[in-house]
């Protein structure tokens, strides 16, 4: 904890506000060893590491994360197998999906009652789905699905206490904010992918890809923050940007994507921060070091960073905006 500590302390000089996150993909083998997330009865650990965490980090951290993107994670370590554990099961999947919002909850109400001035949320990566033919009486059913389970289950636990057919009633209201991690959408059709080797990213017309794969589409930036808009909480952008190597996509994308949130805030949404990823290239779960997200460009054999033109962009935007 003594280096977290030390972060939290030097962000703080440097008027920056931290923002720790107590769960993002990663846990210890032991746990996993013992079921992980798939297990109800391992939630206890999770809410006792988490009040850990925040008696030595709380005397100068107001604002938490819970967990970063129950629904990936969900996804790519007990449908697609792409996260540890390597799963790909369904029936599991939604079982990890209920008992990360089951533990979310239960951190939130813990530290509540100790600390009711702090707030927490939980970083949802929202995903929006689109048919494939929008005259298609398959493809549309099938997109309304996907939507369902991706993000409208997730949300009708925070608004209602139920989610998948299981009460959760700690989870309605559970939110002090919430955080928005938007990239893309998905083009879906009858045929769903099993794994990444199967997956692939479907393009409209005159939209742009990005070497992740999937397209450039800044007008979901918009859909998405109308979405998390529901709950009714303050919005933070908590991940945006582009796997962008060469740097000749991001300066677009960046700027595509800051305006169409200024426009939302200019229309009342309630959007307060604006966190782009990546500040520096970074590791990817599923794909390693290959793809580059960062602002700052990263040797990984000499550790050298280097300030990329999108990231002047970027530095210029910020000193020059007192809304974000």
């Amino acid at each position: 904890m003594s280096t977290y500590s030390d972060m939290v302390d030097d962000l703080l000089g440097r008027g920056i506000r931290p923002m720790p996150t107590l769960h993002h993909f990663s846990h210890p083998s032991w746990w996993e060893e013992k079921g992980g997330f798939a297990d109800e009865r391992n939630l206890v650990d999770f809410l006792s590491y988490s009040e850990r965490v925040f008696d030595a980090l709380s005397d100068r951290v107001e604002v938490w994360c819970t967990i970063n993107e129950p629904t990936v994670f969900s996804a790519m370590g007990y449908t697609l197998g792409q996260f540890p554990p390597g799963r790909r099961n369904i029936i599991l999947t939604l079982r990890v999906m209920k008992n990360m919002m089951r533990a979310h909850s239960m951190v939130y109400k813990r530290l509540k009652e100790r600390a009711p001035e702090c707030k927490l949320g939980i970083a949802k990566n929202v995903t929006l789905f689109d048919p494939a033919n929008r005259w298609s009486p398959i493809d549309w059913p099938v997109s309304r699905l996907l939507e369902w389970l991706w993000n409208g289950a997730w949300r009708r636990a925070i608004t209602r206490g139920s989610m998948l057919g299981s009460r959760i009633p700690d989870a309605k209201g559970s939110l002090d904010f919430v955080g928005l991690n938007y990239y893309t959408h998905f083009i879906t059709g009858l045929f769903l992918p099993t794994s990444t080797e199967e997956l692939s990213f479907t393009k409209r017309e005159n939209e742009v890809g990005t070497e992740f794969g999937y397209p450039m589409y800044a007008e979901g930036m918009r859909r998405a923050i109308d979405f998390v808009s529901e709950l009714e909480v303050p919005i933070e952008i908590t991940e945006n940007g582009v796997a962008d190597s060469d740097d000749s996509l991001r300066p677009v994308h960046l700027m595509r994507h800051l305006w169409v949130i200024s426009e939302a805030i200019k229309d009342g949404r309630d959007v307060i921060s604006y966190h782009h990823w990546s500040l520096m290239d970074n590791f990817e779960w599923a794909e390693g070091y290959k793809m580059r997200f960062g602002l700052y460009h990263v040797d990984f054999e000499t550790q050298e960073r280097t300030l990329r033109p999108s990231g002047e962009i970027y530095r210029d935007v910020i000193k020059s905006s007192s809304k974000m």
